[in-house]
């Protein structure tokens, strides 16, 4: 229904192909050779109680995405109705 014509999506198949081909020979040059790439990149010290106490936040806080989320389905669903017969 709302697919590409397949004279678009051939040309991106070609491309992910070769792009995934290409990255993974080339990847040494970028990463270095025998490299871990992301071997230690979050380090997390014994004393660092940061990962645990978000697990502990008030529930008011984790609402926040939530509350946020559906306020902005209400403001396009409003502006929707408002605009939907305005011409540009």
């Amino acid at each position: 229904m709302h697919d590409s014509p397949l004279r678009m999506a051939i040309p991106f198949f070609v491309l992910f192909i070769g792009s995934v081909f290409v990255g993974y020979i080339f990847k040494d040059l970028f990463i270095g050779p025998g490299t871990l790439t992301f071997e230690g990149a979050i380090y997390n010290s014994n004393n660092n109680y940061n990962m645990y106490e978000s697990e502990f936040l008030p529930v008011y806080i984790k609402l926040i995405p939530v509350i946020f989320s559906l306020l902005g389905i209400i403001l396009c669903l409003t502006l929707y109705n408002f605009f939907h017969n305005v011409k540009l």
